[in-house]
């Protein structure tokens, strides 16, 4: 899971959103998959923020390469606007989970929520600045 959060990451450096977005979905099935297998309640929570995470990474890095796809500049379609909207409620959900995770668990729980705390503030801010970027403005009827 850390190999293809590391992939996604160096791919996305390297102005690949399509390519990341492909690891990180990889990384998000990981993350399923040791969520029906973790041995602890804590250890499944955290495993499930990191699956909303990775889901958010990725629906984030589509609407990217859908935006760079129809010419990269504003208004976007549809699309992109709806991925940084769903994005953003992954995102949420995995907050939520971690959030919610008790801090007295083993340290290694920990330090996976603390890493992951961090990846979704990363990330808050950069949906954020991509909505900013792509003129993707939320209404009151979405």
């Amino acid at each position: 899971m850390n190999r293809l959060e590391q992939q996604a990451d160096d791919l996305a450096a390297q102005s690949d959103p399509e390519g990341a977005a492909l690891a990180i979905g990889k990384a998000a099935m990981m993350a399923e998959l040791l969520t029906q297998e973790a041995p602890t309640a804590p250890t499944k929570t955290i495993f499930q923020a990191a699956s909303h995470l990775y889901r958010a990474q990725e629906l984030g890095l589509r609407a990217l390469a859908l935006f760079q796809r129809t010419g990269g500049t504003p208004p976007p379609p549809a699309g992109v606007c709806q991925y940084l909207d769903q994005a953003n409620l992954k995102l949420d959900d995995s907050k939520d989970f971690l959030e919610n995770t008790p801090v007295t668990s083993p340290k290694e729980t920990t330090n996976g929520r603390d890493h992951f705390l961090k990846k979704t503030e990363e990330w808050e801010s950069l949906l954020q600045g991509l909505q900013e970027d792509f003129e993707c403005y939320t209404t009151s009827n979405q």
